[in-house]
């Protein structure tokens, strides 16, 4: 299997210095961004395998983002979720991501989440 390419779109510095070198050491190839329209570009400019996306404040921007990523690709969507309300999660849901995890998470459950995600992707595109 080649590299696999994941777009994490965090706003917390920490939180991507974190994540990277743990999907980097499982053989990853991490292109980092802040939630903007720049994931779209990014998106456009290379066929991604996973795509990680921090919401920290729910609202319309973010969701909005993550509908546009799921209108011009099938590329699997996960959310880190800070807020706690099931309402917030659900919309993320609805709007276009496959999964989420809540904030705080362990980085371990993160990092399995991902590799289901990519692996039923791949079925999908194959079956």
């Amino acid at each position: 299997m080649g590299r696999r390419l994941l777009l994490l779109s965090r706003n917390q510095t920490i939180g991507a210095e974190l994540i990277a070198p743990a999907f980097r050491s499982r053989g990853w190839e991490v292109f980092i961004s802040a939630p903007t329209s720049e994931d779209i570009k990014e998106v456009d400019k290379r066929i991604h395998d996973l795509v990680i996306m921090e919401i920290t404040r729910p609202g319309p921007e973010g969701y909005a983002l993550c509908e546009e990523l799921r209108r011009r690709s099938r590329i699997p969507l996960l959310l880190i979720v800070s807020a706690v309300a099931k309402k917030d999660i659900v919309e993320g849901l609805n709007r276009g991501a496959d999964a989420y995890v809540l904030e705080p998470f362990d980085l371990r459950e993160l990092l399995v989440r991902a590799e289901a995600l990519v692996r039923r992707a791949k079925g999908q595109n194959h079956g």
